[in-house]
């Protein structure tokens, strides 16, 4: 499945606010472990939801350079190790 486009670029969640989803989009893109990603947003739900692809070079790259032993598919674990970007 290839997702092209959106119907809508800005999502208005539960509490009124608006957001602009390709801006968030736009600015994880900037990081260079984020390969792709994908946000989608519900008026019904107060939160955002994003799946995103991290680049397989550039993650184990990052690792070796913070001497973390994991391999890729761990990192992509739900209960793997938590990366953050701070």
């Amino acid at each position: 499945m290839k997702v092209i486009d959106r119907k809508k670029n800005i999502f208005k969640l539960s509490q009124g606010e608006y957001v602009a989803v390709e801006s968030i989009e736009s600015k994880y893109l900037q990081c260079p472990l984020v390969t792709s990603i994908w946000v989608y947003g519900n008026s019904f739900e107060s939160f955002l939801v994003a799946v995103v692809v991290p680049g397989r070079k550039a993650l184990e790259e990052w690792a070796a350079e913070h001497h973390l032993t994991d391999d890729y598919k761990s990192f992509c674990q739900p209960e793997g190790q938590k990366i953050h970007f701070g």
